[in-house]
C-alpha cells in the first residue's frame, strides 16, 4: 500500500480486513483508500472508501 508520503507499506492486518479491502477494490472503478490504526497489540482497519485520504492529510501551510 502507498502512504500519502509515496511510502509503500504493508500494514499487519488480519484476514478479514484485507478481504474487505479486496471486496471493496474489485467493486471500484479506481484505487480504494484505506484509513488503519497501528498499535502494540496490531494493526487495525478503519476505513476503506473512494475517496483519496491524502486529500485530507494537513500540510505545513494549512496547519
Amino acid at each position: 500500500m502507498l502512504t500519502c508520503e509515496g511510502q509503500t507499506v504493508t500494514p499487519d492486518l488480519d484476514s478479514r480486513a484485507l478481504a474487505h479491502i479486496e471486496r471493496r477494490q474489485s467493486h471500484a472503478s479506481a484505487a480504494v483508500s484505506i484509513a488503519w490504526l497501528e498499535a502494540p497489540e496490531g494493526s487495525q482497519l478503519l476505513l476503506v472508501a473512494n475517496e483519496n485520504f491524502c486529500t485530507w492529510q494537513p500540510t505545513e501551510k494549512s496547519f
